[in-house]
């Protein structure tokens, strides 16, 4: 009987301690023993107190916090309830630095982005050939209206109902602000420029990050963000990689595996490469050419890497660039009369095959030292004033083909002591002249465009279209397009051997899926800028989402019809004359009545 009395007090008594002491503990706060600090972005931390046995994953599902969402666990195992989850500053001595911040940002992007095109890829097995991804076209294909619906089903899912892609629908300008507010590497990016580099089996494409960088003034303040689609050694081994369809037998042969872009230039710069992965701005998506979509859903991808820079460029992957190149950008950027809503573009200077620098006496395809930089001497298209986007007109599908490459307009006299080459001189530079069209090749602006006029990626398949709805775009949401006074990068256009999109397709989804497909999709680009042939879509799906990547608001589509010199309904071909003689575009008449389409609110 005394011993269960002695027990029972040593019970009591262990009780007593054990609250006295949870009391203790709430009224001084957690212990290190019972916080743990999940990183959910790189200035932010979620602290997660109560006891806890284990926790199992740190990125899963939005938790809301009151108005706030913010990445948090999605299991855990508690003695005691729901951990309680508080969102606050990070203290300083915790903060990560910058460029860690740049690097962790990056590396987080691209794997979310790798399984944004994963997902999708998966879907479109239900649409493929029996076979797999092959030579042989399987001429008993999916429809296209299959197709279509497969990727606009899958993709629509995973931005809009799915809250770990959401953040890829589109920027917005409250990302912008947050990250002013609580980014410690904020101002570093607003001084950087984003590059965005879309590459399908482009054995160029190391040459060309290589000549970006050897020429650029600032190397360490340009990011780039390469989407790279290649035939890789796995593919390889099992379906074997291809080359274009050859003129000699019109056949196609086998080749090697591609060459990684971005680990064939750090084999040429390694100490550049590691300053720049070391700053979070190298920056790659991988995907299989079997997962390719097309160039503009290449677009789309590579937007979606930028993290914040101050100003976004936009080239393909055969470019070569001029000395100073990004320099001279920002200089004559910085004169164009409607900045900072300005956009500068053009079809550039045709260029070499190989981009690379131009030496004394040859044109060499070898590459300057980490240490030791030669002589070299310019390129004739360097710092001179480039070509125009003044004419349009109507090609396959009735679609715009923009282009017509026109001289540079020179609109006011030259002042005392200038001639037409020495525009490098600051008094000599030229006011960038007014154009209606924009270049996909080369693209160059505040990168604050992508809030009003965001990359659609609901265009699988196409090739033409992209620039017509992209100007159309941007003028709408109150952007000017203007020719860049001074060339500063050149394009390789005679590729007739390389391999191109619409061969992977054949291969991935069955005989004339491209031509078909592209037909397929091209109604939602006639649909937004005022086909009268498109005002109503078959299927409707095809309408989707215009909210997000529609025209914009800040002026009517019928002004832009009319500077733009468009007519839809008769298809005439359009010559610009206010853009060939320099002049700014002239004002719309009131009484106008041309067909709108449905724009984003």
């Amino acid at each position: 009987m005394r011993l269960i009395i002695a027990l029972g007090v040593l019970v009591a008594c262990a009780q007593f301690l054990y609250l006295a002491t949870l009391t203790s503990q709430r009224g001084s706060g957690p212990t290190k023993e019972n916080v743990i600090f999940i990183h959910t972005t790189p200035s932010f931390l979620v602290k997660v107190t109560g006891n806890f046995l284990s926790v199992k994953k740190l990125v899963a599902a939005p938790i809301e916090l009151g108005e706030q969402v913010v990445e948090g666990p999605s299991e855990h195992e508690f003695q005691h309830g729901k951990p309680r989850l508080q969102l606050h500053q990070t203290p300083p001595e915790q903060r990560l630095d910058a460029d860690t911040q740049e690097r962790v940002l990056a590396k987080e992007r691209s794997e979310l982005l790798q399984d944004f095109v994963r997902e999708i890829h998966l879907a479109f097995g239900a649409v493929r050939p029996m076979s797999g991804f092959g030579v042989k076209n399987s001429p008993h294909r999916a429809t296209d209206a299959t197709v279509w619906m497969t990727f606009h089903e899958v993709v629509s899912r995973l931005l809009y109902s799915t809250p770990r892609f959401s953040e890829l629908r589109r920027h917005t300008q409250s990302q912008l602000t947050t990250a002013a507010e609580t980014d410690a590497s904020f101002q570093t990016r607003r001084t950087r420029m984003f590059v965005s580099v879309s590459s399908f089996r482009d054995e160029a494409c190391p040459d060309t990050l290589t000549h970006m960088y050897d020429q650029a003034s600032e190397p360490l303040k340009i990011a780039v963000g390469v989407v790279q689609q290649n035939c890789d050694p796995e593919q390889h081994a099992q379906f074997g990689c291809f080359t274009a369809v050859m003129p000699e037998d019109m056949k196609v042969h086998p080749a090697p595996p591609d060459v990684d872009c971005v680990d064939a230039f750090c084999k040429k710069r390694s100490s550049l490469c590691e300053d720049l992965r070391r700053r979070g701005l190298l920056r790659i998506l991988r995907f299989n050419e079997s997962e390719t979509f097309g160039p503009i859903f290449g677009r789309y991808l590579g937007s979606m890497l930028w993290q914040n820079e101050e100003y976004y460029a936009q080239v393909d992957a055969h470019t070569t660039f001029a000395e100073n190149w990004d320099a001279m950008l920002k200089e004559d950027y910085a004169i164009a009369p409607s900045f900072p809503k300005a956009v500068f573009s053009h079809y550039p200077p045709s260029g070499p095959q190989k981009p690379g620098p131009l030496e004394e006496g040859e044109e060499d395809n070898g590459f300057l030292g980490d240490t030791k930089r030669r002589e070299i001497r310019k390129y004739p298209w360097e710092g001179a004033p480039g070509p125009c986007m003044c004419d349009a007109g109507f090609a396959e599908f009735d679609i715009i083909r923009v282009g017509a490459m026109q001289r540079y307009p020179y609109k006011e006299f030259l002042p005392p002591g200038c001639d037409t080459l020495s525009l490098s001189s600051k008094k000599c530079r030229r006011v960038p002249r007014f154009a209606p069209y924009i270049g996909a090749g080369f693209v160059f602006a505040n990168a604050s465009f992508l809030y009003d006029v965001p990359f659609d990626p609901f265009l699988p398949f196409a090739f033409m279209g992209e620039e017509l709805d992209f100007s159309t775009r941007l003028w709408t949401a109150g952007w000017d397009i203007f020719c860049p006074p001074r060339s500063v990068l050149a394009h390789a256009y005679l590729r007739p051997q390389k391999p191109k999109f619409w061969g992977a397709l054949q291969r991935s989804i069955g005989a004339g899926a491209h031509n078909s497909l592209q037909k397929f999709v091209l109604p939602r680009i006639k649909h937004k800028v005022g086909y009268p042939e498109a005002r109503i879509l078959d299927p409707p799906s095809l309408a989707d989402h215009l909210d997000d990547f529609g025209l914009g608001n800040a002026r009517p589509l019928r002004d832009y019809l009319h500077i733009a010199d468009l007519d839809f309904a008769h298809k005439r071909g359009a010559e610009v004359s206010w853009c060939k003689t320099g002049d700014r575009p002239p004002t719309a008449p009131p009484a106008l009545a041309l067909p709108t389409a449905r724009r984003r609110r």
